[in-house]
């Protein structure tokens, strides 16, 4: 398991970093796919009530 931070890119529109503490160097891209939809290391993530 891993945690860290989201950081909005302020080059690309609906991006944002997932920046890992647990390890050095290791940042995910997250695209926002669509409401609630989310694109992470080419798995898709939808938001559940």
């Amino acid at each position: 398991m891993d945690y860290g931070r989201f950081t909005y890119s302020t080059d690309e529109m609906s991006t944002y970093y997932a920046e890992s503490y647990l390890y050095d160097n290791l940042t995910y891209r997250v695209v926002e796919y669509d409401i609630d939809i989310l694109i992470w290391n080419d798995n898709v993530f939808y938001r559940l009530e």
